[in-house]
This record gives structure tokens, sequence and C-alpha cells, in this order.
């Protein structure tokens, strides 16, 4: 799995540091975290995967054999995918690390994804305004997925991996808070 990095702002331009970390098949041994015997949950394998700094939690999409968390830890996300088993998560865990800044005031943004090796998302992660409930997310095909949205992150995993040409942060009125658009695919870029 190829995890690229990258900041967008909607409304200005600036510069982003881009920090690039790939760590693969970590995590506490099967079965035991933190040595204690007990199964490890998604967000223990990803954040012993992401190492250093505070992680908290952001959202967690699960899946049947496996986990997408979006972990936090002040202007750095972690994208982390870790695999699912009888014994729990951890046996195999991917974690990329990109430092994208808290705009002020918070805004819409796409920061990242996750690629197949064809080239598509199938992870796709950013930050969104804190009054936003929901993420719209529009394709080519006239089809639209909801992210999950927590802590100020939103978080999509598409079984069909494809690139969005529409984002929408939505509030809990159904107003459009902020969209990101291109026609021909949007990649998340500064």
């Amino acid at each position: 799995m190829t995890t690229r990095w990258w900041g967008r702002r909607l409304a200005a331009s600036w510069w982003v540091s881009v920090v690039i970390a790939v760590v693969a098949c970590g995590g506490p041994t099967p079965g035991t975290a933190s040595g204690s015997g007990v199964r490890p949950t998604a967000a223990e394998a990803c954040r012993t995967t992401a190492g250093n700094g505070p992680w908290s939690l952001g959202v967690e999409i699960d899946r049947a054999d496996s986990a997408t968390l979006a972990l936090i830890s002040g202007p750095d996300i972690a994208l982390c995918e870790t695999s699912r088993s009888t014994e729990g998560f951890g046996a195999a865990t991917s974690v990329g690390i990109g430092r994208h800044p808290i705009a002020a005031p918070p805004i819409l943004t796409y920061s990242s994804s996750s690629e197949t090796p064809g080239g598509s998302p199938r992870a796709l992660v950013g930050r969104v305004p804190p009054s936003a409930v929901a993420v719209r997310l529009g394709f080519a095909d006239g089809s639209d997925r909801l992210a999950s949205v927590a802590n100020g992150i939103w978080l999509a995993w598409l079984d069909d991996p494809a690139i969005p040409t529409r984002i929408e942060a939505i509030d809990g009125a159904g107003a459009i808070l902020g969209r990101i658009t291109d026609p021909d695919g949007i990649q998340p870029g500064g």
C-alpha cells in the first residue's frame, strides 16, 4: 500500500510542511496489547505502529477483516489500516503520518489518501469545521458516498477505489459549510 500526504485549503494557498512516514507490519504481537494478554484494539495497534506522539483517535471505520483509522496529534494526522483476526488487530498494520496544520478558522480540507496499486484512493481523510456533522463525496459516475466525521476529522473508506470530484462538509441543518471541487478528480495537494 502506498500512502501519500498533502495539504489542501479551500480559501487560500499556503505552504504546508510535509512529513512522510510509512510503517508496515507493526504493532503488538497478535493476541496481546502491550503484553497484557488482552486482544489489541484497532486503535492500540495503530498507536503502537505510529510510535512517538500522544495519538488520539479521530475517527474509525471497522470492517469484517480490518479497520481504517485517522489518529490525530496536534497538526499531525496518521492514516492507519490494520488487519483483524480472531486474536484481535495488528497482525498487519500500515501507517502514514503527515503534518496537516489546523486552519484558523477551521475549514474543510482533503489532506491525504491511501491508494491501491492501480493509483485510485481507497481511504481518504481530511479536516472539517467543528459544526460539520457529515462529509459527502461525489464521484464522476454521479454517485455520492458519506464519510465518517468525528473530532474535527472526516474519513472515508471506498470499497471500490475512486477519485472524488466533489467533497462537501454539511452541518446539522443540511447546509453546505465548505466544498472542494475538481471535474477531473480531486487529488490532495497544496
